[in-house]
């Protein structure tokens, strides 16, 4: 796994393209109650996209991975002390003028990663990773929400959680499911990926839930300690099994985007021989004719300017 600000111009320019991944990790700097890190959303994302790497080039040793450093942009964040939103369209214009750039400079497979779950930012992140798709040719996608789907939904996360030394199930594990903002589940990945950065006080936290917030006048620091959930379940092991089924499902959906890559490329020297002249040729042809009657055009223009009628 490479990371891309360490690396020189050459050395990127020697990297087989078709069998290169690069990761897009954009997230925003959000609070995150008084347990988690401002920063939790970047590390979260930047571990996912980190594990996922490291299982794809596990699994398919001929495939590099290159990560780009994290980038803090992110929209749909909580408007409370330390959150850094931005617009929309400026999350949109950021992604798609990182999928420009490497387009430009030859990579095919691109794969855009966050650790926020907010909508429109979700959204933000797909549309612009379908517009450099469709400009450049090349396969980028924002998959995070479609991953998030299939993890919460999997049977095997419920029997990989009954499995742990101290099994989770039942109410338990309805529980822990719940993507609260700073609950039991975000605070369970920080424990895993980052435990150093994580308040000990989680542990003598209260539960908050959503419907305690209709009385309260916006989200204030004087009505809301800045998380719902509860986040004293969270174990470390329980982020560990999480983080490993993303990467799962992550490094195969990577694996599939190079494999048809490699399929069209292989494919391209047919459809250059067999479409493309033609197509050039029939595009010669009509620019010689267009010519040609130009210039046939000035010189019976001029003959009729040297003979009067």
């Amino acid at each position: 796994m490479l990371h891309f600000e360490e690396l020189t111009w050459p050395e990127l320019e020697a990297l087989d393209r078709v069998h290169t991944v690069v990761f897009v990790v954009l997230s925003p700097l959000e609070e995150h109650g008084p347990h988690l890190p401002l920063g939790t959303d970047l590390y979260t994302g930047r571990g996912i996209a980190e594990a996922i790497a490291l299982r794809l080039e596990q699994h398919y040793p001929q495939v590099t991975c290159v990560l780009l450093p994290a980038i803090p942009l992110g929209s749909g964040a909580i408007p409370y002390l330390g959150t850094i939103g931005t617009p929309v369209r400026l999350v949109r214009q950021a992604l798609f003028q990182a999928g420009k750039a490497l387009a430009r400079d030859g990579f095919h497979c691109i794969i855009a990663v966050s650790g926020h779950l907010g909508l429109s930012h979700l959204s933000a992140m797909e549309a612009a990773s379908k517009a450099v798709s469709r400009r450049y040719g090349i396969t980028m996608v924002a998959p995070v929400a479609g991953i998030w789907h299939r993890l919460l939904h999997s049977k095997e996360l419920g029997a990989r959680f009954s499995g742990l030394n101290e099994p989770i199930v039942g109410q338990a594990l309805k529980l822990l499911l719940r993507a609260h903002h700073s609950g039991s589940m975000e605070t369970s990945l920080m424990l895993h990926l980052h435990p150093e950065l994580v308040n000990i006080n989680y542990q003598h936290l209260k539960r908050v839930d959503w419907w305690h917030l209709v009385r309260w006048r916006g989200w204030t620091r004087a009505h809301w300690p800045g998380y719902v959930g509860d986040p004293t379940l969270a174990r470390a092991d329980v982020g560990q099994v999480m983080v490993e089924m993303m990467a799962q499902l992550g490094a195969d959906l990577a694996a599939r985007m190079v494999e048809e890559q490699v399929q069209a490329r292989q494919a391209a020297p047919l459809t250059s021989r067999n479409v493309l002249r033609p197509k050039v040729a029939a595009s010669l042809l009509l620019i010689f004719a267009g010519l040609a009657s130009g210039v046939a055009g000035l010189l019976f223009w001029k003959g009729r300017r040297g003979h009067p009628t």
